[in-house]
């Protein structure tokens, strides 16, 4: 059985709620919020078809031992009817081949006295182990997919939000919210969380967004920073740093972010050095969805040598230690990181 889930269709969402239940589910998409929601339904469903005779074990998906959840199906529960296994956020496009063999196994063989539900962190494009997987386990259970919510949806889940809290929001408000945030529903739900107990019993407005919530580091300024010191534009790499830190971006995630970039141009300049392309590059790393990233690494990676790349590195991660470790001034640590950055560049 396999849905495809949205939000805004009833029929749908009541599917688990009036079907039988399963001894397999998979649940996966790029909305966080949406398949907690899912996982939580379907669990107090399972709940209250069993009560008190059914045991719940969670493996965490990011520390996972295939060995381990293969002897938890396999063990028979003596003191309970049931157990309902739950594995969350598990990237199984990172299993070996052997993993994945051991998986399967365990899919085939699923006893009735056992409900397993996977919830898989999302990938664009799923590889051909994990539609493998997906078909398994749509021919004996289910697969339920969460698609990202449009703009509307995201709308409804803020007035949605606020009427829970019995709350006011302007409309252009919800729009900044929506401009922020995309459809990342776990980070509008916390900053509404702010927002409501700030406002009390007045309307939540553009002012109030603009002082008391995050704002997201956008790519855009550390790309500029990047292309402004590939170009040997030193003055715009200053005055864009000195933007992001006007808008009160916090110093380590503009450290890690150009981090990210030149890693990309150190994967790129050795790639390049021993004869590689692109495409080795990005089945060799986990760039999904990011393309345009190592193609850029590529298009300029030939403005630095090597050991430039790895001396900016070492300044970036001395910095970043710098940040979490020192009591010296944030900006002041950040402003020395890009000025030696600027000599290693010119020299």
């Amino acid at each position: 059985m396999y849905i495809i889930f949205f939000y805004t269709n009833q029929f749908l969402r009541e599917i688990i709620e009036i079907e039988n239940i399963h001894h397999l589910y998979y649940i996966h998409g790029n909305n966080s919020w949406e398949k907690r929601n899912q996982l939580n339904k379907l669990y107090r469903k399972i709940q209250q078809t069993y009560f008190d005779r059914l045991e719940t074990i969670y493996f965490d998906g990011q520390t996972i031992n295939i060995y381990d959840l293969f002897n938890v199906c396999e063990m028979i529960p003596f003191t309970y009817e049931c157990k309902c296994i739950i594995v969350k956020e598990w990237k199984l496009d990172k299993l070996s081949n052997n993993e994945m063999e051991i998986l399967t196994e365990i899919l085939l063989s699923i006893q009735n006295y056992c409900i397993l539900i996977i919830v898989n962190i999302y990938t664009n494009i799923p590889d051909s182990k994990i539609k493998n997987i997906m078909k398994l386990i749509k021919e004996h259970g289910v697969v339920i997919h969460v698609s990202a919510p449009s703009v509307k949806q995201t709308r409804d889940f803020i007035i949605g939000q606020i009427i829970e809290y019995k709350s006011q929001i302007s409309e252009k408000a919800i729009q900044k919210l929506i401009n922020l945030y995309n459809n990342d529903w776990d980070t509008i739900s916390m900053e509404l969380s702010k927002l409501q107990a700030f406002c009390e019993n007045r309307q939540i407005t553009e002012e109030d967004i603009d002082l008391l919530t995050f704002k997201p580091l956008t790519d855009d300024k550390i790309f500029d920073i990047v292309k402004s010191l590939n170009n040997k534009k030193y003055a715009d790499t200053l005055n864009i740093l000195g933007s992001l830190l006007n808008n009160q971006e916090e110093p380590i995630a503009i450290i890690a972010a150009l981090a990210t970039n030149f890693i990309d141009l150190y994967r790129a300049k050795v790639a390049q050095q021993f004869g590689k392309t692109t495409e080795n590059v990005l089945t060799s790393f986990d760039y999904k969805g990011k393309h345009f990233r190592v193609t850029n690494a590529f298009h300029n990676s030939g403005k630095y040598s090597i050991d430039q790349i790895r001396s900016i590195l070492e300044i970036l991660w001395d910095g970043d230690y710098q940040l979490k470790s020192s009591k010296i001034d944030k900006k002041i640590i950040l402003e020395t990181v890009m000025a030696k950055i600027i000599k290693n560049v010119s020299s």
